[in-house]
């Protein structure tokens, strides 16, 4: 029965490309798959093995946060969830998985996103794999996934669109970065070897507020315009 309603579907090509998240379920799935236990336990090996240096954790909603909630900045007053959201992971889909998800749910400071940011940096610059990554996949995360006039994505990463990039108008086209919803934005630029964390809470009180999305392509364009001048 099912197999014929799916056939009945209408089905079309499209060269838009969609924002979704579909790509990191499947990744997640797979994971859960092939390891049989829970993503959340998969990550904990990955942090001790691969990231002990660093605070990044989940707080799965069956569970105490890992710090008192006063530690964690607020996000949305949100209207379903009757609540503002703090310590629990504002992505709707995640929330649903019990707050932790293959694509929202971690928690971390400015110095362990800028350490991860570092990381990457050792990555793509060194030619070098590290732990469970290898060169290619590293590279591969990083390059272009569609042609520059149907999007700016790469395959794990956002890249500089020519008008309104989040990142500015200057840093160069190999850049590669990524934004979160409720505010965060890591961009880091090979060519002149810079790396621009920023960590807000945007959201907080509603989404509706637009500025910070406003003014982070001004930060990295003061940043760049700092740094050229003190040349």
């Amino acid at each position: 029965m099912l197999e014929g309603l799916v056939q009945k579907v209408p089905r079309s090509r499209s060269l838009k490309a969609t924002y979704s998240d579909i790509d990191f379920f499947i990744l997640g799935s797979l994971m859960q798959a092939l390891e049989k236990r829970p993503l959340y336990l998969i990550w904990l090996d990955l942090k001790d093995k691969y990231f002990d240096h660093t605070d990044f954790h989940f707080n799965p909603l069956d569970r105490k946060p890992l710090y008192l909630r006063s530690r964690y900045a607020p996000t949305e007053d949100c209207s379903w969830r009757k609540k503002v959201l703090q310590a629990e992971v504002h992505d709707e889909n995640a929330w649903a998985l019990g707050g932790v998800g293959p694509h929202a749910g971690l928690f971390g400071t400015l110095d362990d996103l800028s350490d991860y940011g570092l990381w990457l940096r050792s990555l793509q610059m060194s030619g070098k794999g590290y732990g469970a990554i290898s060169k290619g996949v590293a590279q591969k995360f990083i390059s272009r996934s569609l042609p520059s006039q149907r999007g700016d994505w790469g395959y794990g990463f956002m890249l500089p669109s020519k008008l309104n990039s989040s990142s500015g108008s200057l840093f160069s086209p190999k850049s590669f970065g990524h934004t979160g919803f409720t505010g965060i934005s890591m961009w880091l630029d090979p060519k002149r070897d810079l790396l621009v964390c920023l960590l807000s809470n945007r959201i907080h009180p509603t989404r509706g507020q637009q500025g910070f999305v406003r003014l982070r392509p001004l930060l990295h364009d003061w940043i760049v315009q700092f740094i050229e001048e003190k040349k």
